[in-house]
């Protein structure tokens, strides 16, 4: 979606999950959607602690939708179902520290 390590994890978990100097370095969301991006899909990356169940749960909750998962870099490419905004999108995933 956006072409870099911090935008990745910004989508995903990195930002909450790790030190707070990291959330810190992390960019804005408004930073991460002013950046090239196919519009209504997010990169999503979860903590390694996390269940299979729990994202599959989360992508639902928050109407999304899993289209493609990576094992290389552990990334769901996760499409917006319900017509909702990927700004708010990705304060929502965000929010679930997962």
């Amino acid at each position: 979606m956006l072409g870099y390590n911090d935008s990745i994890a910004a989508s995903g978990s990195d930002v909450q999950g790790g030190s707070s100097k990291a959330a810190e370095d992390a960019p804005t969301v408004e930073e991460l959607v002013a950046h090239n991006h196919e519009e209504g899909v997010l990169m999503v990356r979860f903590k390694d602690n996390v269940t299979v169940n729990e994202r599959h749960t989360v992508i639902q909750a928050l109407g999304t939708a899993a289209t493609r998962s990576y094992r290389l870099l552990p990334l769901h490419k996760v499409e917006i179902t319900d017509g909702d905004s990927l700004t708010n999108k990705l304060e929502a995933f965000i929010a679930h520290d997962l």
